[in-house]
């Protein structure tokens, strides 16, 4: 059995759906309190009218980025000559021969996997190469995949190991 040429972690749809929905039911409800502010007596119309545009506004924005989020799900993408991230803001192919190894580090709370580049990889991010950072200066992996960190790090080594 040969090893496959691509392999694709995805985000799950079905989260960003879900969100979506939640988000836009309670823009819905912040809308009817705005046209409607009268609806309680138990504050002012002007208040209650306020709650209901800050509710509109902001899980309107939630709405907004979950729908966005869903028409360009995030990907890590590896293939024979690299790997790269897709989705919301894509990075450009990161050669496998520019890393050195990955490993899970954590921030504070939160647990993810860390690029370390070669010389020569750093080098050309430096010089502001044909791809940035995965993420600004710090070479993170975004966890967005909802797998677990040491996962994708073993993941990311071993095509690491069997394509440089």
């Amino acid at each position: 059995m040969t090893a496959p040429d691509t392999f694709i972690l995805r985000q799950d749809p079905a989260k960003l759906f879900r969100l979506f929905v939640v988000s836009l039911v309670f823009a819905l409800i912040g809308a009817w309190m705005f046209l409607h502010p009268e609806g309680s007596r138990r504050h002012s119309a002007e208040f209650n009218g306020m709650i209901g545009l800050l509710t509109m506004v902001g899980f309107g924005l939630g709405a907004a980025f979950s729908f966005w989020a869903m028409l360009n799900p995030v990907q890590l993408v590896l293939s024979s000559e690299g790997f790269e991230v897709k989705g919301w803001w894509s990075r450009a192919l990161i050669p496998w021969s520019e890393v050195e190894e990955f490993s899970v580090v954590k921030v504070w709370s939160s647990t993810m996997v860390s690029c370390m580049l070669t010389t020569a990889g750093e080098e050309r991010a430096r010089r502001g190469g044909s791809w940035p950072s995965l993420v600004s200066e710090t070479n993170i992996v975004p966890p967005y995949l909802e797998q677990r960190p040491d996962y994708v790090s073993r993941i990311l080594e071993d095509w690491r190991r069997a394509h440089s």
